[in-house]
């Protein structure tokens, strides 16, 4: 990484880059939410005047005719949209964030006198990508919440002011995204299992084939029915309460802090998983 060059002038150069690179990625980004709104109002337009169509010359217009209208739509919009720069370019946003969070901790690359200075300034623009990537993909940082807690709870009680303070950016932000994931619904209690023998009907001579046909009946309706997956939740709980615990090993009392706010905000959020092992 440049950043970590001993000369000045390449450092500032690579500072410059990457500021320009993630304007770019700000633009694209503003690109896709446009193309994606415009899309999403052409749809709405076109399911609106779908239902105040006139009737056909044999009549009313079948519901089956209605229902092919919006499918073509979005063929539609995609040929008469005017083509922005930007609008097929691919951002591998995980793959960035698997950079990001290499240098977000220490990161020891220059030895020497100025090696501190040197790697506060990768960690300070590494935690100005991360909290700029909050606006642009906050879905995608979700599955990092382990990840970046174990390195950036540390640096909440960084003696450089400006690291500590983008530090709390970036832990306000996270905390933000995982109080917004909505919460699994808590399985419910198994179903009641049937008596093994059924009960004749009074005054039935075939008792014993009603009761089995009602049993079939019953089976097959349940399953019919198909189980609802859970949603998958979208960070590891296990994962993330495992990287909070550690940080009570640490000297500071800002990273102790706030590592029990975050297991209290995660005990309220969802109990059964930050404690699975709970005796009923």
């Amino acid at each position: 990484m440049f950043l970590s060059d001993l000369n000045d002038d390449v450092r500032t150069a690579t500072n410059k880059a990457l500021t320009t690179f993630l304007q770019e990625i700000h633009k694209v980004s503003e690109v896709k939410k446009t193309l994606k709104e415009r899309k999403s109002n052409r749809v709405d337009d076109g399911e609106t005047a779908s239902g105040n169509l006139p009737d056909g010359p044999e009549g009313p217009l079948s519901s089956k005719a209605r229902g092919k209208l919006p499918e073509r739509l979005p063929e539609d919009v995609e040929a008469t949209d005017d083509w922005l720069p930007g609008q097929d370019t691919h951002i591998d946003f995980p793959q960035i964030l698997d950079i990001l969070i290499m240098f977000v901790g220490d990161p020891g690359i220059c030895p020497g006198e100025i090696s501190n200075s040197i790697d506060e300034l990768i960690q300070l623009t590494v935690l100005r990508w991360v909290d700029e990537l909050f606006a642009i993909c906050p879905e995608d940082i979700a599955p990092f919440t382990p990840h970046l807690l174990e390195k950036v709870l540390p640096l909440l009680a960084h003696p450089t002011t400006s690291l500590a303070q983008a530090a709390n950016s970036v832990n306000g932000n996270l905390l933000s995204i995982v109080l917004s994931v909505p919460q699994s619904p808590v399985p419910g209690p198994p179903p009641a299992p049937r008596p093994a023998g059924a009960t004749p009907r009074i005054g039935s001579t075939s008792g014993a084939s009603i009761a089995s046909t009602e049993d079939k009946d019953s089976s097959s309706t349940s399953k019919e029915v198909p189980l609802r997956d859970a949603p998958e939740d979208p960070f590891d709980y296990a994962l993330t309460v495992n990287s909070l615990t550690l940080q009570f090993l640490n000297e500071n009392e800002e990273t102790r802090v706030a590592a029990f706010d975050w297991l209290l905000m995660l005990h309220k959020k969802a109990p059964s998983k930050v404690c699975p092992f709970r005796k009923h």
